[in-house]
């Protein structure tokens, strides 16, 4: 594989980290501001919805954070692979 070929590699999972670093942040801000919706309403109906809305934001957080997981790992799997094939270093900056 050539300098192009390995740059674009790491680039497009690098993309697909900040992407999901980006959800992230936007789960859990959903998540914090359906928390303090839910305790600022007394009836029951409406914060069982809330609650419900809460959880599955959550949920998706969760699922985040472990793509987050798991392309933060492609990125070493791809610098181990490219420093074991003798690959400079600046190529995959």
């Amino acid at each position: 594989m050539d300098e192009e070929g390995w740059r674009t590699r790491i680039t497009a999972v690098r993309q697909a980290q900040e992407r999901a670093r980006l959800m992230a942040a936007a789960l859990q801000n959903r998540a914090d501001g359906l928390s303090a919706d839910f305790t600022g309403r007394d009836d029951p109906a409406q914060r069982s919805v809330i609650e419900q809305e809460r959880i599955e934001a959550l949920e998706e957080l969760d699922r985040t954070n472990a793509e987050i997981q798991q392309l933060d790992q492609a990125v070493r799997d791809i610098q181990e692979e490219a420093r074991r094939a003798g690959v400079p270093p600046g190529w995959l900056r």
